[in-house]
């Protein structure tokens, strides 16, 4: 079987914060270090599977992962890394450092039975037959890195 998954995700750390004057603004990026308390992938996922293509979304997730994103309340510093990459190169991609991993979507693919109704997006991953679809996308693949403090769900500094 020909298979080809396109996955992304956000790591995200908060910080929170009392005094706005005591972030320099020229210096954010600075809080780029660690980055990983929470992560949740996108609502998008991209197959192909023998040569036909296929997009599943979850677009009823997007309001929680935006709250998630950008705090309504609070004084919080939000500091993501946006990752997304499409492994096609199963079963080479598969179980290594920058790769993705699921095992019963693995058997299936590897027995030619990959069930499209399977595949369920929940509190923001990915899964097949309740297996939970991890992708581990290195910096050198594919990653963008942002800083922004928000008081009140208002963007008041971003890098």
């Amino acid at each position: 079987m020909k298979f080809s998954i396109e996955i992304a995700y956000t790591d995200i750390k908060y910080e929170e914060f009392d005094d706005l004057d005591d972030i320099d603004e020229d210096d954010l990026i600075s809080y780029c270090e660690d980055i990983g308390d929470d992560r949740i992938y996108d609502t998008t996922l991209s197959l192909v599977i023998n040569d036909k293509e296929h997009t599943l979304t979850a677009q009823e997730f997007n309001a929680k992962n935006q709250e998630a994103l950008r705090p309504s309340e609070g004084n919080v510093i939000v500091v993501t890394d946006e990752r997304g990459y499409r492994f096609d190169d199963f079963p080479n991609d598969y179980g290594e450092e920058a790769s993705w991993f699921c095992e019963s979507l693995r058997k299936d693919i590897e027995s030619n039975l990959v069930v499209l109704e399977e595949f369920k997006y929940n509190d923001g991953i990915w899964s097949y037959k309740d297996d939970g679809i991890d992708a581990y996308i290195t910096c050198d693949m594919s990653s963008e890195e942002n800083v922004n403090v928000y008081v009140d769900g208002d963007r008041v500094m971003s890098t």
